[in-house]
């Protein structure tokens, strides 16, 4: 016999008769947001750090191979 609900976060009997309650004290404080101004917000945060920290060896465009270092 399968245990179901338990591994779905809902009440779950094994095999003996024994009733398991899933038991939560986590706050889960969520709300909605639209999708479209979260993926640029975090698109912005990239663009920054690619800013910061990239663009000076790949440039602007992404296309440069970094640069090369010479041995010696």
């Amino acid at each position: 016999m399968a245990w179901v609900g338990a591994p779905n976060g809902g009440n779950a009997a094994d095999p003996e008769g024994i009733l398991y309650q899933n038991s939560n004290e986590m706050v889960w404080d969520l709300k909605m947001m639209d999708m479209a101004t979260r993926n640029q917000e975090v698109a912005s945060r990239g663009k920054n750090l690619y800013q910061t920290n990239c663009v000076s060896c790949h440039g602007l465009d992404r296309k440069e191979a970094g640069r090369r270092i010479k041995p010696g």
